[in-house]
């Protein structure tokens, strides 16, 4: 099951944050990736980067150790783990976006029902075109959201 939800980190500093997620993704036996809420558009971008991901560990073609990173690479459109979090990495005391992956994440999800900001996709699509190096002209005759899918199919499937 995935869910998508925005949440206000209660935390000093996202080191506490990410510690605190690691926990919660061995406690509730789940995987939890966090990312800047800015640069996601959609859960359709979302489930698309899942689906990518999941398939590059069934096809032994991932270039993560893990699912959240993988995630995290397929999002950000790039090889490179340093690169894709200058992207997409949390930033102290700004809100975060996670991805949450696993049968029963209803748990968690109680635990952090008081840190929950809606709406939960709140894109800055001018941060998304200057971050993905997409051409506003381009958007005339596509939307936003296919630009990204169509950019983050070719960049998962680059050796």
């Amino acid at each position: 099951m995935l869910q998508v939800i925005r949440i206000e980190p209660n935390v000093n500093t996202k080191e506490e944050f990410m510690d605190y997620l690691k926990k919660s993704s061995k406690k509730f036996n789940l995987v939890i990736q966090a990312i800047d809420p800015d640069l996601v558009l959609s859960k359709r971008q979302v489930k698309f980067a899942v689906k990518h991901a999941q398939d590059s560990f069934k096809n032994k073609k991932n270039r993560a150790k893990t699912l959240e990173n993988e995630i995290l690479l397929t999002l950000a459109m790039t090889r490179s783990f340093d690169q894709a979090i200058k992207i997409l990495g949390i930033k102290n005391g700004e809100d975060a976006l996670l991805i949450i992956l696993g049968d029963n994440p209803k748990n968690f999800m109680k635990e952090l029902s008081s840190y929950l900001i809606n709406p939960v996709f709140k894109p800055d699509k001018e941060k998304i075109l200057k971050s993905y190096g997409i051409n506003k002209n381009s958007l005339v005759m596509f939307s936003l959201e296919d630009m990204l899918l169509e950019k983050m199919a070719i960049a998962a499937n680059e050796k």
